[in-house]
């Protein structure tokens, strides 16, 4: 596994050995304003695009940015239309921990670009990773 990015809030990691890019939000999540996330939300798109791996891990268990419904409409139309040009199909998250972000992550994958992919949240990295490697 080769870290490919890092940030306070985010550490991006690519596997080696299957087409997997792994998001990891971290607590320092938590004091992220929009404009952080909208900036570390178009630096995923980026890499998704760059390193055309068309299965993507996200890791939420401690993410604690709740995206409002503004911002969710903001990831459906800015990062996840570019996700869907770039050919992903498929998203496994690893469930946060906290409810409201939960809910919030749930709702923004329901919007018209991120209703499109095939979706799914689990409550390991294992379980999260063995989906994503069943197709």
């Amino acid at each position: 596994m080769k870290t490919i990015y890092e940030s306070q809030v985010l550490r991006v990691d690519l596997e080696s050995t299957n087409p997997i890019i792994i998001f990891t939000w971290l607590t320092a999540s938590a004091a992220m304003s929009y404009e952080d996330y909208q900036e570390e939300m178009q630096q995923v798109a980026q890499l998704q695009i760059t390193y055309k791996t068309h299965k993507p891990l996200v890791d939420i268990q401690d993410f604690q940015f709740v995206i409002t419904p503004p911002i969710q409409e903001w990831v459906d139309q800015h990062i996840l239309a570019q996700f869907t040009k770039a050919g992903i199909h498929k998203v496994a998250y690893v469930a946060s921990q906290y409810a409201f972000t939960q809910v919030s992550v749930e709702q923004t994958m329901s919007e018209p670009y991120g209703s499109t992919f095939k979706t799914q949240y689990f409550k390991t990295y294992k379980e999260a990773r063995d989906w994503l490697l069943a197709d």
